[in-house]
C-alpha cells in the first residue's frame, strides 16, 4: 500500500507540474502481440506464451528545450489469457513516465525514439492467481514511431513487465516472481 500511495504522489505532482505547462496530450491504442510470461519459483521458470491484447494510454507531455518530450502516462491493458491455460486472465496497468525524442526537427513525418519507465500493477482473475495476491512491479519499454504532421502517431514498443503473486500457508510464505516480455503497436493522436 505505501508503494501504490508513492507512486500516486508521483504521478500527482508530474500532473500538477504539467499543468504548469503547456501540456501535449496523446492518446494511444496498442494491439499487443502475443508475448511470453515466465513465473519463477526456487529459480525455477516455467516459460508461457501470451494471448495478444489491446492497450489504450493516455499521456501528458510537455517540451523541454523546444524538442524532447518528457511526461506521465497510463495505460489500462484489457484483461488477456495466457495460451492453452483455460479461463486464466490477467492485466497489468503501467503508470510510468514517459519520454519521446525527435529524430529530425522538421518535415510531415518525424522518426521519434521513445521510452517509458514506472510500476504496473498486475491483476488477475482465480483462475490464474489461484488464492494467491498479486503484486505489481517494474514497467520499462523503449522503441520507436513516426509523428506524422506532429499529430498522428504511429510507435512500435518492446516491454519488460513485472509482477508478483503472494501466497501465505500459515506462516510461510510463497513468492512466484512474474516477467512479461512483449511488441506493442500503438497508434494515437497528440494535440
Amino acid at each position: 500500500m505505501k508503494k501504490l500511495a508513492l507512486y500516486m504522489a508521483l504521478f500527482l505532482s508530474m500532473t500538477f507540474m504539467l499543468a504548469q505547462e503547456k501540456t501535449i496530450v496523446q492518446v494511444n491504442v496498442g494491439i499487443d502481440f502475443p508475448g511470453q510470461q515466465s513465473g519463477t519459483l526456487d529459480g525455477h521458470t516455467e516459460n508461457a506464451d501470451t494471448l495478444p491484447g489491446i492497450s489504450p494510454s493516455i499521456e501528458f507531455m510537455y517540451k523541454v528545450e523546444e524538442v524532447f518530450l518528457m511526461g506521465v502516462g497510463w495505460e489500462y491493458q484489457l484483461e488477456r489469457g495466457i495460451e492453452d491455460s483455460g479461463g486464466a486472465k490477467y492485466r497489468f496497468m503501467p503508470l510510468y513516465v514517459t519520454g519521446k525524442y525527435p529524430l529530425m526537427k522538421e518535415g510531415s513525418a518525424i522518426p521519434e525514439i521513445n521510452f517509458h519507465i514506472g510500476y504496473n500493477f498486475l491483476i488477475a482473475n482465480r483462475d490464474y492467481k489461484g488464492s494467491g495476491d498479486t503484486r505489481g512491479g517494474f514497467y520499462v519499454a523503449g522503441g520507436g514511431g513516426i509523428a506524422i504532421e506532429n499529430t498522428f502517431i504511429i510507435n512500435l514498443l518492446y516491454r519488460y513487465q513485472s509482477g508478483a503473486i503472494n501466497y501465505k500457508y500459515y506462516d510461510n510464505s510463497i513468492k512466484i516472481d512474474i516477467v512479461q516480455q512483449q511488441l506493442t503497436a500503438q497508434i494515437g493522436f497528440r494535440f
